[in-house]
């Protein structure tokens, strides 16, 4: 059939524009601290690290349940701060933020991974949710740029608290 128009439609659909990955980058600390010390300080003592920048208060103490990490306020009231997705002993604990915490970074989770090399314990933090003894070569580890200063501070505050320091690569 002919076009009422006197110029051609294009009715071919425009291609799509696909947007690249974000980048990612990669974040962790090495100690020499056994794997089984580095769970512990990580898990039990994460009151004496946790940054004071993404806590309500100073006075606030934070924790890792089994179900929800926590924040207590000074006056004692608990403060959901995200849910608890893995939490597995000298693997992986990966967090899913609630909305408005955290700086608002993490929006997709956030997981802290460990590993040991060389005699070297690791732990690395990524954006999203990693699963549990789940990381393949190609896995999309470390953190996305949106994400980097609240990384940065969660991880360097738990460096300084075993006495080492965050490697970026």
């Amino acid at each position: 059939m002919s076009s009422l128009f006197s110029h051609q439609i294009d009715e071919t659909p425009a291609p799509e524009t696909v947007a690249p990955p974000e980048s990612r980058t990669g974040l962790w600390i090495e100690s020499e601290l056994s794997p089984a010390e580095l769970w512990q300080a990580f898990t039990e003592y994460t009151h004496l690290w946790w940054s004071v920048d993404l806590r309500s208060s100073h006075e606030a103490h934070v924790e890792i349940g089994d179900e929800l990490l926590i924040e207590e306020t000074a006056e004692g009231e608990l403060q959901p701060l995200a849910q608890v997705v893995h939490l597995v002993p000298l693997d992986v604990v990966a967090v899913q933020p609630l909305e408005g915490v955290l700086n608002g970074a993490f929006d997709g989770g956030l997981s802290f991974t460990f590993d040991e090399e060389d005699e070297r314990s690791i732990v690395e933090i990524s954006s999203d949710v990693i699963k549990p003894q789940d990381i393949e070569p190609d896995a999309e580890l470390g953190v996305f740029e949106h994400d980097k200063d609240a990384a940065q501070q969660l991880l360097g505050s738990f460096a300084r608290f075993i006495g080492t320091e965050v490697k970026e690569g």
